[in-house]
This record gives C-alpha cells, sequence and structure tokens, in this order.
C-alpha cells in the first residue's frame, strides 16, 4: 500500500486539473459563498443576478493558512499585515490564523494583544485570526481533543520536549556566536521533535474510530526533521 500512495503522489496534480477540466458548470454565489453548482439549462434560472465570466480562471472556496506569521507591529519589514495579507489574497488565501511571536512587542498579554490589533486596522486583506495557547503537557491535550472532537476542530500543536541529552550546547560559553544557524541546530536538536512525536501518537490513540476522541485531528504545524515523519 505504501508503495502504491507513494506512486501515486505525483499523480495528484493532475488528478486535480482534470478535476477542474470538467466541472465547468457555473456556480451560484450568494454572500461571498458558493452555493451550488448549475445545471446546464442554467440561462433559465439566472433571474436578476448578475452573471460573471471568469474564463479559464478556476473559482474555488478560499483556502487557509493555519500558521502564519504576520511581524506587525514592530517588525513590518519581516512580513507585515500589508505584504502578508495582499500575497494571501493572491495566492488563493482568504484566511491567515496568525502565530503572533514575531511582532515586536510579541502578543503575550492584553496590552499587546491590543497592540496587535490598532496594527491591524485598515491594513488587512484578508481574515486574520490569532493563535491563541498556554504551555501544555499530554495530558493537556488528550483531554482537549475529546472536546473538540464533538466541534470538528483542529488542534495545532508545536511539537518540541525540551531532553537533556550529552553534548547539548550551551550558549553560555563565549565561544558561541549566538547569531550562527549552526548553533541553532546545536542548542535545538532533532530529538526534542522526535520525543514529542512520539508522545503526541499516544496521545492520539482515542482518535480512532470507536474511541473517546473520535474525529479529532492533531495538526503538527510544521517538521524540521526528517525522521519525525
Amino acid at each position: 500500500m505504501d508503495v502504491l500512495k507513494w506512486r501515486l503522489l505525483p499523480l495528484l496534480p493532475l488528478l486535480a486539473s482534470l478535476l477542474f477540466y470538467y466541472i465547468k458548470n457555473p456556480l451560484k454565489v450568494k454572500g461571498g459563498n458558493i452555493i451550488s453548482i448549475l445545471e446546464e439549462d442554467w440561462h433559465r434560472n439566472v433571474g436578476t443576478g448578475k452573471v460573471i465570466d471568469y474564463g479559464d480562471a478556476v473559482v474555488m472556496p478560499g483556502l487557509i493558512d493555519v500558521h502564519a506569521h504576520l511581524d506587525d507591529p514592530g517588525r513590518e519589514e519581516w512580513e507585515g499585515f500589508p505584504s502578508g495579507t495582499r500575497a494571501a489574497a493572491a495566492g488563493g488565501l482568504t484566511t491567515l490564523v496568525d502565530m503572533p511571536l514575531n511582532s515586536f512587542p510579541s502578543t503575550v498579554s492584553e496590552k499587546t494583544f491590543e497592540l496587535k490589533i490598532q496594527a491591524a486596522e485598515k491594513r488587512i486583506h484578508v481574515d486574520v485570526g490569532i493563535n491563541d495557547f498556554p504551555m501544555t503537557n499530554a495530558g493537556h491535550i488528550k483531554e482537549g481533543l475529546s472536546v473538540l472532537a464533538k466541534y470538528k476542530r483542529p488542534l495545532l500543536v508545536h511539537a518540541e520536549i525540551k531532553q537533556e541529552p550529552e553534548g547539548i550546547l550551551e550558549l553560555e560559553d563565549s565561544a558561541v556566536d549566538p547569531r550562527s544557524y549552526s548553533t541553532y541546530l546545536k542548542t535545538r536538536p532533532a530529538s526534542w521533535e522526535e520525543a514529542a512525536i512520539r508522545e503526541l501518537l499516544t496521545v492520539t490513540n482515542g482518535t480512532r474510530t470507536g474511541g473517546p476522541a473520535e474525529g479529532a485531528h492533531l495538526h503538527i504545524v510544521h517538521l524540521s526533521d526528517a525522521r519525525s515523519s
């Protein structure tokens, strides 16, 4: 099955293009939402509606990026609200969920949250939400999945558990350059990510059919080590 899966993956773009090729019927849109695909004799049912021909362009629901970084306020030159949301709109994304830690100051309190809202006023071009999360352990995640299953909502997780293996580089060493990428790699080893994912796999056993959290979905926001997958 794994061999078949990897043989099919390169064909997915082709299959998607075939899907778009065959579904050429007009779409009925109301309030910004696609509500139906019209039949071939749709001309008689237009009524007072407005007909817009987009030619060969693809019309589809807007995509959602569940883990973005919009660095306003304070670091707009990295990726601020205007440039980030314009880029999203150009690529077909209509919603960004911002992890607001790269702004200055980071959004970690009511006061800094208000600053974030002020920075967004009249400067965003798609919908923007903000991740809100405390430090958690496996017990919190397991309990949360059973609740989220009822509402069909995903749980987004940063997969890192600090380990204490021998040989971890200490930043207090005067010979260490804290701005070097190699320093970053040595101070955040792949074992932290691997340990977190191993623990998450045990926590998500309850999401299987018949489990207490059946239907819940756990999403790891990004991976940095190939062995984690």
